[in-house]
This record gives C-alpha cells, sequence and structure tokens, in this order.
C-alpha cells in the first residue's frame, strides 16, 4: 500500500485503500481531485472516524484502513479543521457522499453525521460541511497532564569563575504550568561548569507539572560563566473568542494561558462577558457584543414511548422519515415529546436537545440527540416538576439513554445516575433550508408553519401585510384577529432564539411545502 504525505506542520496525511488521501490540516494542496470535509462541532469533538465512503452509490471499501482522525486526539475540533479525501483523477464527475462518527474522550458520539451528495471534479477541490454536535466536555475524566522536559545542560567550563547557569524550564503540561527550571551552579574558582537542573516531574490531573528540582551546580575551576539553560515553552494557544453580535467585531481573541491552554471565549452579551477560565490558563477575552448564548443544560428525566402515536402536535407527518427533520439516520428518526409547560404553545416545536447520560464516576455513558415533534401529557406521566418525564422518546431514541427494562432514566435509587439535557442546534447540513407551508381555512389561506428549523423561532412577520403573526399549539403562525394573511405570494422575515432574522424567498399558495431558501447559521 502507497503511503504519501502532505505538506502541513500538524497532521501527515496517509494513503488510503480506495485511493483518497485523508487529514486534519488546513494547508495548500496540490492540484487534485479532493473532497474537503469542513468541520463544524458545536460542543466538544475531539475525533472523527469515516464510517462510510460512496461513489456513485457504491461503498469504498475501509476494512483494515486507519479511518479515525486524528489517531491520537490531542485537542478538541475547530471549525478551521479540514479532513481532505484525495481520489484519483479518473473519479473526476462521479458522485461521492460521506458518513462521519463523532468522538470525545474516547467514546462516540450520539448518532452520525452523513453529508450532502457532492460531485467530484478532476484536479479540483469541491467542499462539503460536517455539522457534528456533542454535549461540553473540556477535560476528559481521569486525564492527566505530561511531564515538564529536560532541564537545560550547565555551561562550560571557563576562566572567571562565574555561576553556572540554571537549567531549563519544564515544557508546558496538558493544560496547565510547566515545571520550573533548576537551581543555577553556584560560582568559585576552579572546577568544571555546574550542570543543568533535572526534568519537571510530571503533572497530575491535566495540571501543571511541578518545579523541576535541579541542584545546585558544582563549584567551577576558573572557570567562565555558564550557558544557561533554554527556556521551558510556556505559551498557552489563543482562546476562543465570542461570536459576532450586531454591529460587534467577532469576539477572538482570548488571551494566551499562562502555561495552558487560553480560555474559550465569553459568550456574546452587551459589551461581551469575560470567558471561562482556561485549563490552568488565564480567562479567554470577553466576547462582542450580541451574538449567541451558551446552551442551556437542565437536570431531567424521560421515559420510553410504549407506542408510536402520531398526529403529532407540532404539525409532523405520522410518517416522521418523511418530515423534515435533521436527528434520522437510514430511515431511524430520533425524536421526542416535552411536556406541556416546556412546549409553551408550540414554542419547543422542531427545536433539537442532546441528553447525556452520566455514571457513578462522571463518565457520559449514553448520548442521543432528538428533534422535539409534539407535547406529552400526564398520561405519558409528563410534566416539569420533580418525579414527572420531562421529555417522552420514541422507542429508538430512548434506547439509546436507556437501559434494557427500564421505562424511565435515570434510576431513582441512584443518586450519582444523571440524565442532562443540552439545548443543541438541529444538525441541518449548511445548505439546507427552512421550509414553510400554507394552512388554509374554508379555501382561504389562514396562516404557515415552518419546520426544518435550526434553531427555535420565536417571531414570524408576513412581509406582505407587515403584520407580526401569532403562533397558536399547532405551530401555525396566523394573523391577530381581524386581520387579514393575504393572498399571496407571500414572504416572512423569521426570528430565532437569538433574536436573529432571516428572510424567506416567496411562497405560493399551489405548493403544499416549499422551501424558504433561508436558515439561520451555525453559531460559532
Amino acid at each position: 500500500m502507497n503511503r504519501r504525505y502532505a505538506r502541513s506542520s500538524r497532521t501527515a496525511r496517509a494513503w488510503l485503500g480506495f485511493a483518497a488521501l485523508a487529514a486534519l490540516a488546513s494547508c495548500g494542496r496540490e492540484s487534485v481531485t479532493a473532497l474537503d470535509l469542513q468541520i463544524t462541532p458545536t460542543g466538544s469533538v475531539d475525533q472523527i472516524e469515516l464510517t462510510s465512503v460512496t461513489l456513485d452509490g457504491a461503498p469504498l471499501v475501509l476494512t483494515g484502513q486507519s479511518t479515525r482522525f486524528p489517531e491520537h486526539p490531542t485537542r478538541l475540533l475547530t471549525g478551521s479543521d479540514v479532513l481532505t479525501l484525495w481520489f484519483k483523477d479518473s473519479d473526476g464527475s462521479k458522485k461521492v457522499i460521506v458518513t462521519v462518527q463523532g468522538y470525545r474522550c474516547g467514546s462516540p458520539l450520539s448518532g452520525t453525521v452523513t453529508t450532502p451528495e457532492r460531485t467530484l471534479a478532476a484536479g479540483t477541490t469541491v467542499s462539503v460541511p460536517v455539522a457534528i454536535s456533542a454535549p461540553d466536555l473540556p477535560t476528559c475524566p481521569g486525564a492527566t497532564g505530561s511531564g515538564g522536559a529536560t532541564g537545560g545542560r550547565g555551561g562550560s567550563a571557563g576562566g572567571g569563575g562565574a555561576t553556572g547557569g540554571g537549567g531549563a524550564a519544564g515544557a508546558t503540561a496538558g493544560g496547565g504550568a510547566g515545571g520550573g527550571g533548576g537551581a543555577a551552579g553556584s560560582g568559585g574558582a576552579g572546577g568544571t561548569a555546574g550542570t543543568g537542573g533535572t526534568a519537571g516531574t510530571t503533572g497530575a490531573g491535566g495540571r501543571g507539572g511541578s518545579a523541576g528540582g535541579g541542584a545546585a551546580g558544582t563549584t567551577g575551576g576558573a572557570g567562565a560563566g555558564g550557558r544557561g539553560g533554554s527556556a521551558g515553552s510556556t505559551a498557552g494557544a489563543g482562546g476562543r473568542g465570542g461570536s459576532t453580535g450586531g454591529g460587534g467585531a467577532a469576539g477572538r481573541g482570548g488571551s494566551t494561558g499562562g502555561g495552558g491552554a487560553a480560555g474559550r471565549g465569553g459568550s456574546g452579551g452587551t459589551g461581551g462577558t469575560a470567558g471561562a477560565g482556561g485549563r490552568g490558563g488565564a480567562t479567554g477575552g470577553g466576547g462582542a457584543a450580541g451574538g449567541c448564548a451558551p446552551r442551556s443544560a437542565m437536570q431531567v428525566r424521560v421515559g420510553r414511548m410504549q407506542a408510536p402515536m402520531g398526529a403529532w402536535s407540532c404539525g409532523y407527518p405520522d410518517a416522521l422519515p418523511s418530515g423534515r427533520i435533521a436527528t434520522k439516520t437510514a430511515g431511524v428518526v430520533q425524536y421526542g415529546l416535552i411536556n406541556g409547560v416546556d412546549y409553551s404553545n408550540a414554542a419547543a416545536c422542531g427545536r433539537c436537545f442532546q441528553l447525556l447520560r452520566t455514571s457513578a464516576n462522571g463518565v457520559p455513558s449514553r448520548m442521543v440527540t432528538f428533534t422535539v415533534v409534539g407535547q406529552c401529557g400526564p398520561n405519558e406521566g409528563c410534566g416539569a416538576g420533580t418525579g414527572a418525564n420531562q421529555f417522552v422518546l420514541g422507542p429508538d431514541t430512548f434506547s439509546q439513554i436507556g437501559n434494557t427494562g427500564e421505562t424511565f432514566a435515570p434510576t431513582p435509587l441512584d443518586p450519582s445516575d444523571m440524565v442532562t439535557a443540552y439545548d443543541v442546534p438541529c444538525p441541518f447540513a449548511v445548505d439546507e433550508s427552512i421550509y414553510g407551508q400554507i394552512s388554509f381555512t374554508g379555501g382561504a389561506a389562514t396562516g404557515v408553519r415552518f419546520t426544518g428549523n435550526r434553531y427555535g423561532i420565536t417571531a414570524v412577520r408576513n412581509l406582505l401585510t407587515n403584520i407580526d403573526l401569532l403562533r397558536g399549539a399547532d405551530n401555525v403562525w396566523q394573523a391577530p384577529s381581524g386581520q387579514l394573511f393575504g393572498n399571496g405570494p407571500w414572504t416572512f422575515a423569521i426570528t430565532d432564539v437569538y433574536q436573529r432574522t432571516v428572510t424567506t424567498s416567496s411562497l405560493s399558495a399551489a405548493n403544499p411545502e416549499q422551501s424558504t431558501n433561508a436558515q439561520h447559521a451555525t453559531c460559532q
């Protein structure tokens, strides 16, 4: 099997058996037939795996090949990472589809991500987005920092009896301050130059290595000054800044951590709040004004749906695989119902939640992401309070988070058993739009329902009549009493939970469901 390497300072590219070349990199490339997988993670993802690659519908053989990138993850993936697959020029004009599995701390994330179809072009690179959602898990349970590097070498002998140079500072531990350098050699008359300090000890639990315990150098004999050890590496990586706000610049600019990675940038707000502290590093810089707020998280109880009910109150079709739902793989839809309080007059319709179940030692054991398709009630044990189900999940979805024989989770007798729900963006591809469907009463258009939204929708304005619409419990937006909806065609202004507004293309009454050619962008 041939092996080739890219001109990259980050990761070598290994030639795979299906004649594709892959690596996480963003450097320049040769003129080749290639597909760029643009990784757009939400949450904590440190590794991806190619689980399927098809050309014109025919699967390529991945057995026996290295398909995880990077092979040994050392950091979280970001929106600047690109996984490039190189193909033979003869594959030009073929249609390619890639399926990817995300990982964090060696555990697979819930579900896989399948890219939209792309057509290869000989001698050209085409790109496709890969949107992966995951819970925030800044550190892996039980991880330890690496030790400091060896101390600097002592000065050489010479005339003058100057003191020997100190040992070098230890290199930075994973996420913490580096080990301190050894003590300087003492001066004197005659003898060899002082020896350098020893290496810093291994950092515990991801915190910095302890100071190097270098002994003082031996007495110099008319020696010249010892050469100082080289300084240890301490610079932390820059903190990720806040998202761009209305009128504000992107908040990229967290200050470097002292010996560790810089903190992630603060969330957007008026003036920007300070970022959370880095692991051993300084806190990140404040985010720019406006933008997307951090995801919410809450402890919940979830129940198993005894039988699919259909007639979903959010207006999805009874056959969910045919609906505009992002959380589905090969016809299996991950879906659930939400209690009446949090349903909030259909405000939760189409929103996605990721559930993380943790065991006694705090290690994530189960994860699943699902779409809210309707409301559940007391008959399903649903409610907003303690002892009730905040969500009821479809059978396939519950099996991803629950154990055999359980009808709800977590186990009430084990206080360390917890299920946490994260409000996450629905993992639609970058080029997937919101869909709109005009509703009618007595032959007249009276409202519109939207599905396929990446984030929750908080407001809709009918631009034909310049009237703000009101949402009903059936997820249909209608004109206020006494106001007209209009005869169409219609355009709408749709505002999401982060107060970002997109404008749809013209919708007609002739089509039951049609693309709006609009979608709210993924928060970075």
